[in-house]
């Protein structure tokens, strides 16, 4: 005959880094009348009675269908090896304690491998420190960089449009509508041509047609210069091809002489 049912609550648990464990039974009077129950602590090897112990009263009255909470405290050694461990509470009649009594179900624990863990002191000695948190913290850092890199702005990739065999008006605008800019102190030089038709036309560019550059890039023309004939930025750039063209400020004015080859 049953006195009690017995029933584990947590199922297996598994011990702290310090050792510790917990679990809880609950037990139930079986009988048709109150009953005065002992509980004590059934152990497997290798497990040891300084491991467990109940906490709380070894010995209670339960009245019809009554039920108790029964805690058992889990203490494992230091040196305790990783596994797997059971035992079985045991809940008996204190009158008739080898005749009348009901095991439990084997009930199970986990002890962890142990993850050794590093301290470090400071230079004085005196403040120790866990590897793991600047670890984390780093970690953590260069996540939050790499997420910061990709949200922020970056200059967009622009195709170089073909200047060559353009005028140097026209070439303007469009290293304007590109988003490029120029620099006439800088990145302006004349060449002598034979054909007279390429006077104030753009001879060479740099970068070439089709390279892939930063948005705002500075870009390099070399404009045809016929024999002798005057130029002049000035008279190369027509007045209505002037809006909206974004060239260094004293770009008109002074007067800017082009380098001759």
């Amino acid at each position: 005959m049953n006195i009690v049912t017995i029933k584990e609550v947590k199922g297996v648990v598994t011990c702290a880094e310090d050792g510790r464990a917990e679990q809880v039974f609950n037990v139930k009077n079986a009988t048709n009348k109150p009953i005065k129950v002992g509980m004590k602590l059934s152990m497997s090897e290798p497990v040891s009675e300084e491991w467990l112990h109940i906490d709380g009263p070894t010995e209670q009255f339960l009245n019809v269908e009554q039920m108790t909470q029964v805690s058992v405290k889990i203490q494992v050694p230091p040196d305790c090896k990783p596994g797997t461990y059971n035992y079985r509470l045991r809940v008996f009649d204190p009158d008739q304690p080898g005749e009348v009594f009901m095991d439990g179900d084997p009930v199970y624990f986990e002890v962890p491998v142990k993850t050794d863990k590093i301290i470090i002191k400071d230079d004085d000695g005196k403040k120790p420190f866990k590897w793991w948190i600047p670890a984390a913290i780093a970690a953590a850092l260069v996540v939050i960089g790499g997420v910061a890199w990709l949200l922020m702005p970056k200059d967009e990739l622009v195709e170089m449009p073909r200047l060559t065999d353009l005028s140097f008006s026209v070439a303007l605008q469009r290293i304007n509508s590109h988003g490029l800019s120029f620099n006439v102190d800088q990145d302006f030089k004349t060449v002598r041509v034979a054909d007279e038709a390429q006077h104030e036309k753009v001879i060479d560019q740099d970068p070439d047609e089709g390279d892939l550059v930063a948005e705002k890039s500075s870009v390099k023309l070399t404009v045809g210069r016929f024999a002798n004939k005057r130029f002049e930025i000035k008279d190369a750039i027509k007045l209505k091809t002037m809006e909206g063209i974004k060239l260094s400020p004293n770009f008109f004015s002074r007067e800017v002489q082009p380098q001759s080859e």
